[in-house]
């Protein structure tokens, strides 16, 4: 897997990225709040890997209506588990380039340790 994976990765930390950022408006972080109350801007970011884990469809019924983010309240035990995903992404990234200090298209700020 190593192999394909140095070509394989940027596409997928790209679309990981393009997924987040179109999950990051304001009615989505409001939906967020309502459901889990108080959401930290870092919070947040965990809040759309956890919808992302959902799959497609979930994501794109969020993003287009930010209310259907109550059909995930079922499964908000496990929302911190976005912290994790978001994390396997770039310790993934690192691995395979030796770039732990790139930036996080959605928010500017730089992921490294």
């Amino acid at each position: 897997m190593k192999s394909s994976s140095t070509e394989v990765l940027p596409a997928f930390r790209d679309r990981w990225e393009d997924v987040k950022d179109r999950l990051f408006s304001w009615p989505v972080w409001d939906a967020a709040c309502v459901l889990l109350g108080f959401v930290s801007d870092d919070f947040f970011g965990d809040v759309r890997a956890w919808i992302i884990s959902h799959g497609r469809a979930a994501v794109d019924r969020i993003a287009a209506d930010p209310d259907a983010l109550v059909e995930l309240a079922h499964d908000v035990d496990s929302v911190n588990a976005g912290e994790e995903l978001g994390v396997l992404v770039w310790e993934m990234w690192e691995r395979l380039t030796g770039d732990c200090g790139g930036e996080s298209r959605s928010t500017g700020v730089g992921v490294g340790r």
